[in-house]
């Protein structure tokens, strides 16, 4: 982050409705493509349940929060009204979902919404008629909750239109806060330390403690300063499990986290390893081409053997090969243990992130790669170089020019990235390499 640059924080949109008023469909037509979001239980695989979404240049997530299940004869379950609750609190506007008639539940929803303060658009879907559409609205202003948009997810009618609503109102992803520093996002799942490694971070002698305002639903914000650098601390809470899925609503919170941050530190509990829901966040940060650092917590807890460190990190590494360039603390954050080391790994990944490297420089050191060891052809044609610069810095991204590029393979693409970085000291940065042809 440069001095005066903005912290962005995207708005989320979540679709809430009762079940078959057309979710999918819509969440489908907005995302712009098919993805499979039906599922039984809340708390389903990840990249079934959102996306990130664009229009008219505004940026948003796009959730669907399944659907609400009323029956006369039985209450709803309590964990699916606290699921439900979590996506309005935790979104930037709702659009509520209904269809051409009211229903009971709608009432029952739209009393939901009113009480949670969220900004709502009402969109009546399966109105295919455009000519028809104004006895069926009639009865949804009853609601209370402003004025229905006139909708057909299958076929798109009205869809525009409550797109240009929805970035109306929602919030731009803009300034957050304007305060500088290193913005941090601390993650990983429940009980893996976060909250005692923030408090004993800040407990130090050595810390100046300055909260920055949030809200108890929103990831806590904390903005201090270390030996001359300031940092904004984003408590993201635990990623939980709701019986046995991965609760995607604290996973959503920990990816918008993750979405606006420098560097994400992510906890791992030592006497676990790196768990299924460890990958899921690694590869949320790894997409977000965010700098990460590894934090094994608990290590006191541990065998007192140096050589351990080695072996835990070697399997960390081999269990995920995208976290290869990822530097590895261990540490305590119940004793204190190696909690103020982290910080160093966070400043030198976030400055490695920044870092220009020359077009001589680059140039020289490929073609000296190059001329070693020359990439190897999947149908015989030679691959020539020309030349390479980077043409960004956050993240790192490099374009390379060279004669019959297709036949560069994923194999000496990997070869060549992984030089680069450790030729000009990208720890812990994803870096971007585009192979372009030139003749």
């Amino acid at each position: 982050m440069r001095k005066n640059e903005s912290i962005s924080s995207t708005p989320i949109v979540a679709i809430v409705g009762r079940p078959n008023v057309g979710k999918s469909t819509l969440f489908n037509r907005i995302v712009g493509k098919r993805i499979s979001i039906v599922h039984k239980k809340p708390g389903v695989t990840l990249d079934r349940i959102y996306a990130k979404a664009r229009w008219a240049k505004k940026d948003f997530f796009i959730v669907d929060t399944g659907g609400l299940v009323f029956d006369p004869k039985n209450p709803i379950e309590k964990e699916v009204i606290e699921q439900a609750k979590a996506a309005i609190y935790d979104a930037s506007l709702i659009i509520f979902l209904v269809e051409r008639e009211l229903h009971p539940l709608d009432k029952e929803i739209a009393d939901l919404l009113r009480k949670s303060g969220r900004g709502v658009l009402v969109a009546v879907n399966k109105l295919d008629n455009p000519d028809s559409t104004s006895s069926n609205l009639a009865e949804f202003y009853a609601l209370g909750i402003g004025e229905p948009s006139p909708i057909s997810a299958m076929h798109g009618y009205g869809v525009a239109e409550l797109l240009d609503k929805v970035v109306e109102n929602i919030p731009s992803s803009e300034e957050k806060s304007a305060t500088r520093g290193i913005r941090v996002a601390v993650v990983g799942r429940a009980n893996v330390g976060k909250s005692s490694y923030i408090n004993k971070l800040l407990g130090s002698k050595r810390v100046i403690v300055s909260p920055l305002p949030g809200t108890t639903r929103d990831p806590v914000e904390i903005y201090f300063s270390h030996n001359g650098t300031e940092y904004i601390l984003v408590d993201t809470g635990g990623i939980r499990k709701t019986k046995d899925e991965i609760s995607y609503y604290s996973i959503l919170r920990a990816l918008r986290s993750i979405y606006s941050a420098d560097v994400v530190f992510h906890m791992v509990d030592a006497s676990e390893g790196f768990t299924a829901q460890d990958k899921k966040i690694s590869a949320i940060a790894t997409r977000a081409y965010r700098g990460i650092v590894i934090g094994i917590n608990k290590w006191d807890l541990m065998p007192k053997d140096e050589g351990l460190k080695k072996k835990y990190e070697a399997t960390i590494k081999e269990s995920i090969p995208q976290l290869l360039y990822a530097p590895v603390v261990f540490l305590s954050a119940l004793t204190g243990y190696n909690v103020l080391k982290t910080l160093t790994a966070i400043k030198r990944v976030y400055e490695a992130r920044e870092k220009r490297v020359s077009t001589s420089e680059l140039n020289e050191f490929l073609h000296s790669i190059l001329g070693t060891k020359e990439p190897p052809t999947k149908r015989g044609k030679a691959i020539k170089f020309f030349y390479a610069t980077q043409i960004e810095c956050v993240p790192p991204s490099f374009v390379l020019f060279m004669k019959n590029a297709r036949e560069l393979g994923s194999h000496y693409r990997a070869f060549l990235e992984k030089k680069i970085r450790a030729q000009f000291g990208f720890e812990g940065v994803p870096i971007r390499l585009f192979i372009r042809e030139k003749r």
